[in-house]
Protein backbone atom coordinates (compact mmCIF):
# COMPACT_ATOMS: atom_id res chain seq x y z
CA UNK A 1 0.00 0.00 0.00
CA UNK A 2 2.84 2.34 0.79
CA UNK A 3 4.71 1.62 -2.23
CA UNK A 4 1.32 2.45 -4.00
CA UNK A 5 1.08 5.55 -2.78
CA UNK A 6 4.74 7.18 -3.24
CA UNK A 7 4.31 5.79 -6.60
CA UNK A 8 1.03 7.83 -7.41
CA UNK A 9 2.85 10.62 -5.37
CA UNK A 10 5.53 10.21 -7.57
CA UNK A 11 3.53 10.25 -10.99
CA UNK A 12 1.00 13.38 -10.01
CA UNK A 13 4.52 14.86 -9.10
CA UNK A 14 6.16 14.49 -12.74
CA UNK A 15 2.62 15.32 -15.05
CA UNK A 16 2.67 18.75 -12.40
CA UNK A 17 5.75 19.57 -13.81
CA UNK A 18 5.56 18.60 -17.05
CA UNK A 19 1.62 20.58 -17.07
CA UNK A 20 3.65 23.51 -16.19
CA UNK A 21 6.51 23.41 -18.39
CA UNK A 22 4.48 22.40 -21.66
CA UNK A 23 1.48 25.14 -20.42
CA UNK A 24 2.06 27.95 -22.64
CA UNK A 25 1.64 31.43 -20.88
CA UNK A 26 -0.39 33.89 -22.75
CA UNK A 27 1.33 37.05 -24.00
CA UNK A 28 -0.17 40.26 -22.99
CA UNK A 29 -0.36 43.32 -24.45
CA UNK A 30 0.18 47.10 -22.51
CA UNK A 31 -2.22 49.57 -24.47
CA UNK A 32 -0.86 53.28 -23.18
CA UNK A 33 -3.00 55.82 -24.34
CA UNK A 34 -2.75 59.54 -24.42
CA UNK A 35 -6.01 62.04 -24.96
CA UNK A 36 -5.56 65.75 -25.97
CA UNK A 37 -8.11 68.46 -26.82
CA UNK A 38 -7.12 70.59 -29.07
CA UNK A 39 -8.13 73.85 -29.65
CA UNK A 40 -11.63 74.45 -32.14
CA UNK A 41 -11.58 72.30 -35.21
CA UNK A 42 -7.59 73.15 -35.72
CA UNK A 43 -6.15 70.67 -39.41
CA UNK A 44 -3.78 68.27 -38.21
CA UNK A 45 -0.46 69.82 -40.11
CA UNK A 46 2.04 69.38 -37.39
CA UNK A 47 0.99 67.18 -34.89
CA UNK A 48 3.76 67.02 -31.88
CA UNK A 49 3.46 71.02 -31.78
CA UNK A 50 -0.15 71.02 -32.16
CA UNK A 51 0.51 68.09 -29.12
CA UNK A 52 2.83 70.53 -27.69
CA UNK A 53 -0.10 72.93 -26.36
CA UNK A 54 -2.97 70.81 -26.41
CA UNK A 55 -4.50 69.87 -23.33
CA UNK A 56 -4.10 66.07 -21.96
CA UNK A 57 -7.24 65.08 -20.21
CA UNK A 58 -6.60 61.25 -20.01
CA UNK A 59 -3.47 58.56 -19.83
CA UNK A 60 -5.55 55.55 -19.53
CA UNK A 61 -3.22 51.76 -19.76
CA UNK A 62 -4.62 48.76 -20.09
CA UNK A 63 -3.21 45.16 -20.47
CA UNK A 64 -5.01 42.76 -22.64
CA UNK A 65 -4.12 39.35 -23.19
CA UNK A 66 -3.60 38.45 -27.16
CA UNK A 67 -5.80 37.74 -29.64
CA UNK A 68 -8.49 39.18 -26.92
CA UNK A 69 -10.79 42.22 -27.46
CA UNK A 70 -10.76 45.22 -24.82
CA UNK A 71 -12.31 48.56 -24.65
CA UNK A 72 -11.35 51.80 -22.63
CA UNK A 73 -13.89 54.41 -21.87
CA UNK A 74 -13.79 57.76 -20.30
CA UNK A 75 -16.75 60.15 -20.48
CA UNK A 76 -20.33 60.63 -18.88
CA UNK A 77 -23.50 58.96 -19.54
CA UNK A 78 -26.99 60.31 -18.29
CA UNK A 79 -29.40 57.83 -15.47
CA UNK A 80 -30.81 55.98 -18.33
CA UNK A 81 -26.94 54.90 -19.34
CA UNK A 82 -26.66 56.58 -22.36
CA UNK A 83 -23.64 58.38 -23.66
CA UNK A 84 -23.74 62.25 -23.02
CA UNK A 85 -20.01 63.12 -23.61
CA UNK A 86 -18.18 59.93 -24.15
CA UNK A 87 -14.64 58.60 -26.03
CA UNK A 88 -14.02 55.22 -26.72
CA UNK A 89 -11.42 53.04 -27.19
CA UNK A 90 -12.15 50.05 -29.06
CA UNK A 91 -8.57 47.47 -29.52
CA UNK A 92 -8.83 44.39 -31.30
CA UNK A 93 -5.74 42.03 -31.39
CA UNK A 94 -5.06 39.55 -33.59
CA UNK A 95 -3.30 36.16 -32.41
CA UNK A 96 -2.34 35.29 -35.44
CA UNK A 97 -0.01 38.08 -36.35
CA UNK A 98 1.71 41.11 -34.62
CA UNK A 99 -0.66 42.70 -35.34
CA UNK A 100 -4.17 44.93 -33.55
CA UNK A 101 -7.38 47.11 -35.18
CA UNK A 102 -8.66 50.36 -33.77
CA UNK A 103 -11.93 52.05 -33.45
CA UNK A 104 -11.78 55.46 -31.86
CA UNK A 105 -15.34 57.27 -31.21
CA UNK A 106 -16.09 60.14 -29.90
CA UNK A 107 -19.60 61.15 -28.90
CA UNK A 108 -20.55 64.31 -28.11
CA UNK A 109 -24.37 66.11 -27.15
CA UNK A 110 -26.18 62.85 -29.61
CA UNK A 111 -23.75 63.50 -32.30
CA UNK A 112 -20.80 60.23 -32.99
CA UNK A 113 -17.71 60.50 -34.67
CA UNK A 114 -16.02 57.09 -35.04
CA UNK A 115 -12.45 56.90 -36.70
CA UNK A 116 -10.95 53.12 -37.11
CA UNK A 117 -7.47 52.08 -38.10
CA UNK A 118 -6.71 48.43 -38.96
CA UNK A 119 -3.79 45.81 -39.24
CA UNK A 120 -1.60 48.14 -36.90
CA UNK A 121 1.76 46.85 -35.77
CA UNK A 122 2.13 46.23 -32.14
CA UNK A 123 5.46 47.45 -30.26
CA UNK A 124 4.64 50.86 -31.96
CA UNK A 125 3.07 54.36 -31.13
CA UNK A 126 0.08 56.22 -33.74
CA UNK A 127 -2.30 58.79 -33.22
CA UNK A 128 -5.97 58.79 -34.64
CA UNK A 129 -8.23 61.66 -34.07
CA UNK A 130 -11.71 62.77 -34.07
CA UNK A 131 -14.15 66.04 -34.19
CA UNK A 132 -17.42 66.82 -33.59
CA UNK A 133 -19.24 70.13 -32.50
CA UNK A 134 -16.05 71.77 -32.68
CA UNK A 135 -14.29 69.87 -30.29
CA UNK A 136 -11.05 68.00 -31.73
CA UNK A 137 -9.50 64.73 -29.76
CA UNK A 138 -6.04 63.05 -30.57
CA UNK A 139 -5.37 59.95 -29.15
CA UNK A 140 -2.05 58.71 -28.88
CA UNK A 141 -1.57 55.09 -28.94
CA UNK A 142 1.71 53.13 -27.48
CA UNK A 143 1.50 49.54 -27.83
CA UNK A 144 4.09 46.71 -26.26
CA UNK A 145 3.77 43.42 -26.63
CA UNK A 146 4.70 40.89 -23.57
CA UNK A 147 5.60 37.20 -23.23
CA UNK A 148 3.84 36.57 -20.77
CA UNK A 149 1.18 38.84 -17.75
CA UNK A 150 3.68 38.70 -15.23
CA UNK A 151 6.38 40.98 -17.36
CA UNK A 152 3.62 43.22 -18.51
CA UNK A 153 2.44 43.46 -14.99
CA UNK A 154 5.95 45.09 -14.20
CA UNK A 155 6.05 47.10 -17.26
CA UNK A 156 2.96 48.69 -16.13
CA UNK A 157 4.42 49.07 -12.57
CA UNK A 158 7.38 50.69 -14.16
CA UNK A 159 4.87 53.68 -15.72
Amino acid sequence: MKRNYIIFLTLFIVSSILNLSIAKEAEVILIEAEIYNLKESQKLHDLNAQLEEAVLEESPRLLMEVGKDATIEIGIQDSEGKDIDMIRLYINSNDKEDSYDLDFQLISKGEKSISRIEDTSLNSTLAVSASINDSVKVAKIRTTKFKNKKLGMAALKDL
